[in-house]
């Protein structure tokens, strides 16, 4: 995975460094337009965050399940047409 400073990271996706550091400090989920727009930013599909290891060890896995089904539906939603 690319080394990015929060900063960078931020400007590349639109989003806050404090919205960032907030993710990276397990303070807040991120939704899946915020995953989408990190993904976007990373140069990455936004399933490959959901399948990091490290990604997953940071959230409980009930949440998880939750989040990739949403993000699953979100997924084939969007690209259905």
């Amino acid at each position: 995975m690319l080394k990015l400073s929060q900063e960078r990271l931020a400007e590349a996706s639109g989003l806050s460094a404090g919205m960032i550091g907030k993710i990276e400090a397990e303070i807040t989920s991120p939704s899946l337009r915020t995953v989408e727009k990190i993904a976007a930013a990373l140069h990455i599909d936004p399933s490959m965050l959901m399948k990091d290891p490290e990604f997953r060890t940071t959230y409980e896995s009930s949440q998880i399940s939750s989040m990739v089904s949403d993000f699953e539906l979100f997924l084939r939603q969007k690209y259905q047409d």
